[in-house]
């Protein structure tokens, strides 16, 4: 889930729903995420996007896996940015998904999914942002590899 604006006030909604279904979340969110484990009911992973402690939404995590040498990141921006102030359809807290979509809008394949831009390598799941969402995801999704 994303955190928006106020990862705090986010948490105590989720841990007030999950508490309807038994599930106990820590008072805050962990920087490692959360597995919860009962013997009693299906695993349950929480992550909190962009990463567990600050505010955001997904978008934060995959401006942090962006190539770092893409030129049409800084022109993804630009054209957001030039958009003018009463033009714009979207909330000033969803410029950087408006950045985001427009740079994926730009690919060889326009449009894919933020998923799928990771499986074809256009974002990086190795990039420094990702590695807590990652191990996170290693520990709730074990293999055997």
């Amino acid at each position: 889930m994303d955190s928006n604006g106020d990862p705090v006030a986010r948490w105590k909604q989720l841990a007030a729903a999950l508490a309807f279904y038994d599930y106990i979340l820590p008072d805050a969110p962990l920087a490692e995420g959360v597995i919860l484990s009962p013997a009693d009911r299906p695993t349950l992973g929480v992550w909190m996007m962009p990463d567990n402690v600050r505010p955001g939404a997904l978008e934060h995590l995959l401006f942090g896996m962006k190539p770092d040498a893409d030129d049409l990141w800084p022109l993804a921006e630009q054209a957001v940015a030039g958009i003018p102030k009463d033009k714009r359809r979207f909330k000033p807290q969803h410029e950087l998904k408006a950045v985001v979509r427009t740079w994926l809008a730009w690919q060889e394949t326009p449009g894919l999914p933020p998923g799928e831009a990771v499986k074809r390598d256009m974002l990086n799941p190795n990039a420094l942002a990702a590695t807590p969402l990652m191990d996170w995801l290693l520990r709730l999704f074990p293999t055997d590899a």
